[in-house]
């Protein structure tokens, strides 16, 4: 033992320094020793800690009580807690990154993942909620069929609605007038004459489309004002429209988006639907994910998704 550790006499055993990390306590233990070297127990007293071991150790307590902070904050974010107390786990990719749909700090109002859809004889008839607020999809029509393993989506499983007599409705997305973000991974052929709807809403106000084989489209009033987004593209594309009237965004498998103003949007009991609704206009596509979000989203949490849903489905996302 140092010269700084006093050797205790009771029973023969030594004083051991103890430290609260919790608190950055010091105390000092008698660790008793039988002579045959088997521990016989702890006798805690008051022991007199040299000035320079005491800022030593207080140091050493303080390291690992910040270390013990850090260790909580990560697991409370690869671990949040959803409404009922069911965890959200991140899902993990190759290098290290971790992604949920939900771990944004906008609510989520519905989300459809194919992964978790319902097919009968190659056909899709029921998508579920996965936001947890029992959303699920409404379904009508005969072609929505389903690839289980698109290699365009990285072996994801996708739907085609291109049938005009086929819907895939979200009927009480609970919107409002305030600012909303839709999100869709999924792509649009170009047509030579007319747009490509990849969202709409039951009145017409507020879409997304693919303007003819041009650029994304993007309007919350029906087409009278209407933000001119990044330029079409019929492979796989990560689809985010923030709809805040004059500060709406358009990202499209970039984390820089095209800003501009959509116009007012009005979406009180409003229906959403993925694609087009029956016998209007177009809305071919695939889509593996759509997702509804409460409020404007930022662009840190469109950074995530479009990241994250970019690492999921094997697209590459662009500065």
């Amino acid at each position: 033992m140092s010269d700084d550790t006093t050797r205790g006499t009771s029973s023969g055993g030594d004083t051991i320094r103890a430290i609260d990390v919790t608190t950055s306590k010091i105390q000092a233990m008698d660790l008793l020793v039988s002579r045959a070297g088997q521990e016989m127990g702890r006798a805690s007293r008051a022991y007199p800690v040299p000035t320079r071991d005491a800022q030593l150790w207080e140091d050493v307590a303080k390291a690992f009580a910040r270390r013990g902070e850090l260790m909580r904050a990560l697991a409370e974010r690869r671990t949040v807690r959803r409404k009922g107390g069911a965890a959200k786990p991140e899902r993990q990719y190759a290098g290290g990154f971790s992604f949920n749909p939900l771990l944004v700090a906008n609510t989520c109002a519905v989300w459809y993942d194919l992964t978790h859809a319902t097919i009968v004889a190659g056909k899709v008839t029921a998508i579920p909620d996965r936001s947890g607020n029992g959303r699920n999809a409404a379904l009508s029509g005969a072609g929505l069929v389903y690839t289980p393993a698109n290699a365009g989506y990285g072996g994801r499983p996708t739907v085609n609605r291109a049938e005009a007599t086929d819907f895939i409705q979200i009927a009480t997305p609970g919107l409002d007038a305030n600012p909303f973000t839709v999100v869709l991974v999924g792509d649009a052929p170009a047509h030579a004459s007319t747009e490509n709807y990849v969202w709409r809403d039951g009145s017409g106000l507020l879409f997304l489309a693919r303007q003819f084989a041009g650029a994304w489209q993007a309007s919350g009033d029906g087409g009278t004002t209407v933000l001119n987004g990044p330029a079409g593209a019929a492979s796989p594309t990560v689809l985010i429209i923030v709809r805040n009237g004059a500060s709406s965004s358009t990202y499209a498998s970039a984390v820089t988006p095209v800003s501009g103003d959509t116009g007012a949007c009005d979406m009180t009991g409003q229906s959403l639907y993925v694609g087009n609704f029956a016998n209007e206009s177009l809305g071919d596509m695939n889509f593996t994910h759509a997702i509804v979000y409460a409020g404007a989203m930022s662009s840190t949490d469109a950074a995530y998704l479009l990241r994250g849903l970019g690492a999921e489905s094997g697209i590459a996302i662009g500065p």
